[in-house]
């Protein structure tokens, strides 16, 4: 996933830190894992209020991803499947 240049969390952070690691920043590629093979995130911040990801950030995952998180006092689980790549294994 890439970080939502325009997110509240990207623009919340103190001396514009993480502007350089968003979508479309100069530093955008450090943060990217070669080779994931699948990621799990428990409450994360991709989307509610303040999105760290965004559509276009969740849209950029290569790799399977799980997510776990609750609502209220119902849990859910979510399984995305990511879209197509044209890299390489």
């Amino acid at each position: 996933a890439t970080l939502d240049p325009a997110g509240q969390i990207v623009a919340q952070m103190p001396g514009q830190a993480l502007t350089q690691y968003a979508r479309g920043g100069a530093q955008r590629d450090w943060l990217r894992v070669p080779n994931l093979k699948a990621v799990v995130a428990l409450a994360p911040a991709g989307g509610g209020a303040t999105p760290a990801w965004g559509n276009g950030g969740l849209a950029d995952l290569t790799a399977p991803l799980f997510l776990s998180l609750a609502i209220r006092t119902a849990p859910s689980i979510t399984k995305l499947a990511p879209r197509p790549s044209s890299r390489a294994p």
